[in-house]
């Protein structure tokens, strides 16, 4: 997943807001595979897809929702690191 978000956040790859909740939802229901190096990484590249698609979002309902679930996410992922 890190590798993936990076690659696609390096290249601004364009997704539905929607599809990024979903991956967050993904990185927090498997937040104990990720290492602090990968969780950090992977934290950052979904900060930058989610900034770069939520202009693209037709909804400000889905858009909030997408971001508390990247909010979890990071929450999860990034306890070990604070």
């Amino acid at each position: 997943i890190v590798s993936l978000l990076r690659t696609y956040a390096r290249w601004q790859v364009a997704f539905n807001i929607d599809q990024l909740r979903r991956v967050a939802e993904r990185m927090r229901a498997t937040a104990q595979q990720f290492d602090a190096e990968g969780a950090v990484s992977a934290s950052y590249s979904l900060g930058v897809l989610m900034q770069r698609n939520a202009g693209r979002s037709q909804s400000e309902v889905g858009e909030e929702v997408a971001w508390t679930a990247a909010a979890a996410a990071a929450r999860s992922l990034l306890a070990p690191v604070w």
